[in-house]
């Protein structure tokens, strides 16, 4: 799980200890986050969905909220077109994401560690995994392991998509 996905994945993780064997996080922690995506969300409602004629659209509106070229191709990823009425629609629910983006960033504890191997994997260049966080994430997962990928940011998989991936073979082999 990345970023939310990866805070999603550590819940889960406490919730349901059995179900699983080995988890992969993707540059997040456990800790608290304050809300930093304003600009990405008012990017992506400022798209109409009803209108838009092109992914080249979508990208052009989003330009101006987000400057990096590869996290606006990561976030358009979820932008699809609906065979049956041809207009384009969200994976995601961006009006649930939008109204509790605060949730998302609270901080994940429990009573109980979890004892599985779980990879921790952190952007070089991203402030989301400081090697100060490892030991509040031992506590939580005392088989943690912690991987960085130097020349990377928070968009890690889409960034460094070759050493992502080997990292990925090598914990789950």
């Amino acid at each position: 799980g990345h970023s939310m996905g990866g805070k999603v994945l550590m819940q889960f993780a406490i919730d349901f200890p059995n179900i699983f064997e080995k988890l992969i996080i993707v540059d997040i922690a456990p800790k608290f986050y304050p809300v930093h995506h304003t600009s990405i969300l008012q990017g992506l409602h400022s798209i109409d969905l009803k209108t838009l004629q092109s992914r080249t659209e979508a990208n052009e509106i989003l330009k101006r909220f987000e400057s990096s070229e590869g996290v606006r191709q990561f976030l358009l990823k979820n932008l699809f077109r609906n065979p049956e009425t041809g207009h384009f629609g969200w994976r995601f629910n961006l009006s649930l994401l939008t109204n509790e983006i605060a949730n998302i960033g609270e901080e994940i504890t429990s009573n109980h560690a979890i004892n599985k191997p779980i990879l921790f994997i952190a952007g070089g260049q991203s402030s989301y995994i400081l090697d100060m966080d490892h030991q509040s994430i031992l506590n939580l997962f005392p088989m943690a392991k912690f991987e960085k990928i130097e020349a990377a940011g928070h968009w890690v998989q889409a960034e460094k998509p070759t050493e992502f991936v080997e990292l990925v073979n090598n914990f789950l082999n």
